[in-house]
């Protein structure tokens, strides 16, 4: 199934003559099924997982995922097999990762990369520090801020149930603003499928 988008927000940047639209977009796992390979299901937004990310649904709604007061609906993220896993963006994205994260590690290192699969130059990095047991009831959000253009987040740390995420919120490479006409064609649609659902 496709996964259902939470949210994009789109604003005219003044920036340049031209112009140039920018799209804030959040990653929420939700209409995936539990334990799936999200691999290339946000494909459409630009965006591919390493072939060891998984969605992960709660208990309650016929998934495997042990986890509460997550940030929105029933659906998070993790890893499994390699410590070592990564979100890519073709077009990149700017400024800051914002997240939510449940982890029962005492460490898992977010880091950020101008490369797409954890490749090029390191933007930053950021401790993620336990905050949960292992029935991931606390949920913190974080915000990563960065100095030019990224193409992966990675995440280093065991893996397992031990580090879930949700609402990955980035906001993507400004566009010229007549390309950008596109992306807010697209978030007027998901609004009038929202109103008339």
């Amino acid at each position: 199934m496709r996964p259902r988008v939470r949210s994009i927000m789109l604003f005219v940047a003044t920036a340049s003559c031209a112009g140039a639209v920018r799209a804030e977009v959040t990653l929420d796992f939700e209409g995936l099924g539990s334990q799936s390979a999200i691999g290339s299901a946000y494909a459409s937004m630009g965006f591919s997982f390493s072939h060891n990310f998984r969605s992960i649904v709660h208990t309650d709604f016929g998934g495997t995922g042990k986890f509460e007061h997550n940030p929105s609906g029933i659906g998070v993220a993790g890893w499994v097999g390699p410590r070592r896993a990564a979100i890519s963006s073709i077009d990149g994205f700017v400024d800051a990762v914002g997240l939510h994260y449940s982890s029962s590690k005492k460490h898992t290192l977010l880091n950020i990369w101008s490369g797409e699969n954890a490749t090029g130059d390191l933007l930053a990095s950021y401790d993620i520090a336990r905050n949960a047991d292992r029935f991931h009831t606390e949920w913190d959000e974080i915000l990563v801020p960065f100095t030019g253009v990224a193409h992966s987040i990675q995440f280093v740390g065991k893996a397992g149930k031990k580090t879930y995420i949700d609402d990955v919120t980035l906001t993507l490479v400004p566009v010229p603003a007549a390309a950008g006409l596109g992306l807010l064609g697209l978030a007027l649609a998901q609004w009038v499928r929202k109103r008339t659902a």
